[in-house]
């Protein structure tokens, strides 16, 4: 619509770990923003399932549940990962999925397939669920590239929460402060005209490890994005 949106608040989150399993639950409360200026999220032109589009019904709330799941992780042998969960995924899906990452050892690239099946959370309920549904999943090949600048290639081809078909092209670099800056497109088989304005995705964001602004050790990190 022509305007840039912003939104100032936080994240608090909890979790539980005990061996290889992971519990954790994450609540998002917004302080000011201004998603009020939306007129209509929800475009016309377009017979693709709005499983975007409906963000300012999830966030122009004060709290909101951002997510509560439950993580198995596994191993198998020195190359071998692999991780099963379920729940309340993220802030506008629910459902189960698994990953399993071949890694050889000391190497620089790694092959992983992730599949999911998943629904759409009701922005007008915590707990509640609509009724569409997809089943998603990706073939993601990660390359490093330490003698270039710490570059890290990410290209993964699969399914989309559309239902859509295609890939995505990240490229990333991470400092020696644990700063990553990276930027990526994805084409699928949706038509221009049908995904409008853009043609296709893409964007850049910045990650801040929160270590630097923290007395102990934490893995949490600040992430910042543009995406047209």
């Amino acid at each position: 619509d022509g305007i840039y949106t912003f939104d100032i608040g936080g994240r608090a989150e909890l979790a539980w770990r005990q061996d290889k399993t992971l519990a954790q639950a994450t609540m998002l409360v917004s302080v000011i923003n201004n998603y009020g200026n939306f007129a209509n999220l929800n475009p016309r032109f377009t017979t693709l399932p709005t499983v975007r589009t409906r963000i300012r019904e999830y966030l122009d709330q004060p709290i909101r549940l951002e997510g509560v799941q439950l993580t198995q992780f596994g191993e198998f042998g020195s190359d071998w990962q692999a991780q099963a969960y379920g729940g309340y995924l993220e802030l506008m899906f629910a459902g189960v999925g698994g990953e399993v990452l071949y890694r050889p050892l000391n190497s620089t690239w790694g092959v992983g397939v992730d599949v999911n099946a998943v629904r759409q959370r009701d922005p007008a309920s915590e707990l509640g669920l609509l009724d569409y549904q997809v089943e998603t999943g990706h073939v993601t090949l990660y390359k490093d590239v330490p003698n270039f600048y710490d570059f890290r290639v990410k290209l993964s081809a699969g399914r989309y929460l559309a239902g859509d078909l295609g890939g995505t092209l990240d490229i990333s670099r991470k400092f020696d402060s644990g700063v990553v800056v990276g930027g990526f497109f994805a084409k699928t088989n949706v038509s221009v005209e049908e995904f409008g304005e853009g043609s296709f995705n893409k964007g850049f964001y910045l990650e801040i490890p929160l270590d630097l602004l923290t007395i102990g050790h934490t893995k949490s990190r600040a992430s910042l994005g543009f995406n047209p």
